[in-house]
């Protein structure tokens, strides 16, 4: 639809397809607006002359051509503000669309209609009166529950839905007792009811260590590969022969590659090899470690 937004946005601001597309113009130096967009619906608005038709239809036209995506005209209208029916179904059918009358819905909100009587506002409130009668105030605190009892049911319940939504939310809040204190959260695996990050990484893996668990202590004064190439080494994340193996990756017979003697993994490239042992006692009596 961005792209049909610019097409619009080009041909009233730079006159393209034979001239501008002339939008609808506020007074007292308001906005000029062409079109509305949002999700997938789209209105275009525009002053009511032939030159706007079929401006608008090469626009359309061209937006087909560029994104192979096509406006389904079925499902779209024409609306004629002050004019008559005829009018409205005759450049509605040069633009195979069908005509239609005011007021109409865009988006749940009544266009065209006079928003100053209450009346018009009926299908806004019954929208939210039923998405809220879903909503079985799952986010609000006790406080707000009550709250909320008190303003909607300033009525006796007319209705079996009514009653049945008083007698749930009268047992919901019926062991409550409220005070004057103001809300607030409390972490109920601590005593003195504070959270922190240590508390809630203990609660999420149980407060007993496993006896197999082991935690791998990182060095700070070496690099940091370093440590990540330690911490797969302890976990047998290394891609030795026999870790390969265990995925059903074939790698020649699975030995070590230096002794030839068994098979290669973490373990024995570390501390069981005797070439690594060679290794670690040089390194040894480089260091002076006795």
């Amino acid at each position: 639809m961005e792209g049909l937004s610019c097409l619009i946005r080009k041909a009233c601001d730079h006159g393209m397809f034979d001239g501008v597309f002339d939008g609808v113009t506020f007074p007292n130096g308001g906005p000029n607006i062409s079109h509305l967009l949002y999700a997938d619906d789209a209105m275009v608005m525009g002053e009511w002359s032939e030159f706007n038709f079929r401006a608008l239809k090469r626009i359309l036209r061209i937006f087909h051509l560029c994104s192979s995506l096509r406006i389904n005209l079925n499902k779209s209208c024409l609306f004629g503000i002050g004019k008559s029916m005829e009018e409205v179904t005759l450049y509605a059918s040069g633009l195979g669309c069908k005509p239609g009358t005011t007021p109409f819905k865009y988006l749940g909100i009544l266009v065209g209609a006079n928003m100053n009587r209450i009346s018009n506002w009926d299908p806004v409130v019954e929208v939210f009166g039923k998405r809220l009668s879903r909503w079985k105030a799952s986010v609000l605190s006790m406080v707000g529950r009550v709250i909320l009892i008190k303003s909607r049911w300033n009525k006796y319940p007319a209705t079996v839905v009514e009653v049945e939504e008083l007698i749930e939310c009268h047992h919901m809040v019926s062991s409550v007792r409220l005070n004057g204190n103001e809300d607030m959260w409390v972490w109920n695996q601590r005593s003195d009811g504070e959270y922190s990050v240590k508390e809630a990484r203990k609660w999420l893996k149980g407060n007993e260590p496993r006896e197999d668990s082991y935690v791998y202590s990182w060095c700070k004064w070496i690099p940091n590969k370093c440590n990540i190439f330690m911490w797969k080494a302890s976990l047998d994340r290394l891609p030795t022969q026999s870790a390969l193996r265990r995925q059903n990756v074939q790698v020649g017979d699975g030995l070590c590659v230096f002794c030839g003697e068994t098979e290669e993994s973490v373990d024995h490239l570390f501390s069981g090899c005797r070439v690594a042992c060679g290794v670690w006692i040089a390194l040894a009596k480089w260091c002076k470690i006795p």
